[in-house]
């Protein structure tokens, strides 16, 4: 996948970094340098959630390869299975397209959407692992995921933040009406975050 050319103020910020002292295992807190590659990692997951405008207090930072290594873990670690259902944005990344695959591969059914200017979601289709069409508004799903794009990396075109109320509210409702939390949404923000800010509290 491309990658934007990292700026020298990185690349001099990370060799300085490197040279300033020994750094060990974070996770391991039987030595000095691993305390302070510990306290390094976790004063830097403060400052992703700064950078998002997340609180703390309802938010963690998990760090991995990159966009769609995180969307990978994503998928892999939600329960689908015939009866769930992946809702995923019809402008989304190639990224995203891999919890599409994550989806099928398991039985669930997937439902592509277009999202309207009004934050609305319009649905385009609905289909399972044979790419059958199939029924959705008669259908009760035991989980489900809604993946979205914050923007189109391909288009540039934005999610209106009025469509990630509208899917939390949703979200919100039906894990209430299930009695646990059975909804959920996931949002692409790498393309956003390049050239704009990126408040979770707006999504």
């Amino acid at each position: 996948a491309a990658t934007a050319i990292p700026a020298k103020s990185v690349i001099d910020g990370a060799s300085a970094l490197a040279l300033s002292q020994v750094w060990g295992n974070p996770h391991s807190i039987l030595s000095n340098s691993g305390l302070a590659a510990s306290a390094a990692v976790d004063a830097m997951r403060l400052k992703v959630l700064d950078f998002v405008h997340a609180d703390p207090r309802q938010y963690t930072v998990v760090f991995c390869s990159g966009a769609t290594d995180g969307l990978r873990q994503v998928a892999r670690r939600f329960p689908f299975r015939p009866h769930s259902r992946l809702t995923i944005s019809a402008e989304a990344h190639t990224s995203l397209m891999g919890v599409r695959g994550e989806a099928l591969s398991r039985g669930s059914t997937v439902r592509v959407v277009d999202v309207c200017a009004s934050g609305e979601l319009k649905i385009v289709s609905t289909f399972n692992r044979e790419k059958r069409e199939v029924e959705w508004s008669n259908s009760v799903f035991e989980h489900e995921l809604f993946a979205l794009p914050a923007e189109c990396n391909l288009s540039g075109k934005r999610t209106p933040f009025s469509a990630f109320d509208m899917v939390r509210k949703e979200c919100d409702e039906k894990s209430r009406q299930s009695g646990r939390r059975c909804a959920m949404m996931v949002v692409d923000c790498a393309k956003m975050a390049a050239t704009s800010e990126v408040k979770m509290e707006e999504m």
